[in-house]
C-alpha cells in the first residue's frame, strides 16, 4: 500500500518534472531563435533600408511574434477545450434535471403501489377469519352429511361398526353407540 503511494507520488513528481522541462525548452529554443535571427550572417539578413542588416529590435519583435502565435494557438485550444467542457456541464446538467424528475415520478408510483398493496394485505388479513369461519362451516357440513351416511349405512347393515370405523373413526362410532344386533 504504501509502495504503491510512493509509486504515485514519484509518477506525479516526474509529470510535473517532465511539463516543466518542456516548458523551458520552449522557452529556450525561442530565446535561440531570437538570437540566431540577430545574428544571421550579413548575406541572408534582409533589412527595411536595404543595408542587410537587421536591427535587434527586429529580432526582438520577431520573436515576440513567434511566442504570440504561440500564446494563440494555446488559447484557441484552451477555449476550444472549455467549450467543450461546458457543452459535456450543460448536457450532464441536464441529464441530472431529468434523472431528477423521472426519480419524482418513480418515487410517486412507488409510494401509490406501496399504498396499494398495503391495502390488499389489510383486506387479506381481515378477510382470513372470515374464511377460516366458512371452512370451519363447511367442515361441520361435511361431518354432518358423513354421519349421515354412515346411521343410514349402520341402519341397514349389521357390519355397521367396521364400515363406520372406516369411515369416519372408531371414536365417532363410540359416540353411537353400539349397533342393535
Amino acid at each position: 500500500m504504501v509502495s504503491s503511494k510512493l509509486e504515485r507520488t514519484a509518477e506525479s513528481y516526474n509529470r510535473i518534472l517532465a511539463w516543466q522541462l518542456l516548458q523551458h525548452r520552449e522557452l529556450y529554443e525561442a530565446r535561440v531563435k531570437m538570437v540566431q535571427a540577430f545574428a544571421l550572417p550579413g548575406s541572408q539578413r534582409q533589412g527595411a533600408a536595404g543595408t542587410g542588416q537587421r536591427s535587434f529590435s527586429e529580432a526582438v519583435m520577431l520573436s515576440l511574434d513567434m511566442e504570440s502565435d504561440k500564446a494563440k494557438k494555446l488559447t484557441e485550444t484552451a477555449r476550444a477545450r472549455l467549450h467543450a467542457a461546458q457543452e459535456e456541464l450543460d448536457l450532464l446538467n441536464k441529464l441530472h434535471a431529468s434523472l431528477v424528475a423521472n426519480e419524482q415520478d418513480w418515487q410517486r408510483k412507488v409510494s401509490a403501489a406501496d399504498a396499494l398493496l398495503q391495502g390488499m394485505e389489510k383486506k387479506c388479513r381481515e378477510g382470513i377469519p372470515k374464511l377460516e369461519k366458512t371452512v370451519a362451516s363447511l367442515m361441520q357440513r361435511m361431518d354432518k352429511q358423513v354421519r349421515v351416511r354412515v346411521r343410514a349405512t349402520c341402519m341397514n347393515s349389521s357390519k355397521c361398526l367396521s364400515i363406520s370405523s372406516s369411515i369416519v373413526g372408531p371414536d365417532w362410532v363410540m359416540s353411537l353407540g353400539a349397533p342393535s344386533s
